[in-house]
């Protein structure tokens, strides 16, 4: 495949079945919020081939999907996280749809982010601008809700965000 055709591919996957999701890394300290892909699937083979084709992420069996009965078969994630995303997310958008919002949004926060950038020493405008990001982030997400079936639960989101923390 060309790098083109691997964008198309990759921006398939996360609008069938990935996610991009923005959060609040401390809850004590304004403007500390991360980017985040997930690709989730129970073909692990795939989410090999997603990473070996990006060249970064890692992949993770997901907690509770992973049960002795047969019916059940154990669930994969591959995830990249911070300013990591972002080389990835800006190749592959032009080509999202269903995730297009997210992933701008995501963009845009990492357009805050400095090689210097660090969440315990970051300026007040810095802070005002990622808070307002957040603030538009939430609103999505509640427009989402409102149209259409998350693709993880909030419990799943909150057990793979505690287990990258």
């Amino acid at each position: 495949m060309t790098p083109e055709q691997v964008n198309t591919w990759l921006a398939g996957l996360m609008d069938g079945e990935g996610t991009i999701v923005m959060l609040r890394m401390m809850k004590d300290r304004p403007g500390a919020i991360a980017g985040r892909i997930l690709l989730s699937n129970s073909c692990k083979p795939l989410l090999d081939k997603v990473q070996e084709r990006v060249q970064a992420g890692k992949i993770r069996l997901l907690k509770g999907h992973h049960t002795p009965l047969k019916q059940n078969k154990p669930m994969f994630t591959w995830t990249l996280h911070g300013v990591n995303a972002g080389p990835i997310l800006k190749k592959i958008r032009p080509h999202l749809i269903v995730k297009a919002n997210r992933a701008d949004l995501v963009l845009l926060l990492l357009e805050t982010f400095t090689s210097d950038s660090n969440s315990h020493k970051l300026d007040e405008k810095t802070i005002v601008i990622r808070e307002m990001i957040f603030e538009k982030w939430q609103k999505l997400r509640a427009a989402e809700k409102d149209t259409s079936e998350e693709i993880f639960g909030e419990e799943e989101e909150d057990e793979i965000n505690e287990r990258e923390s």
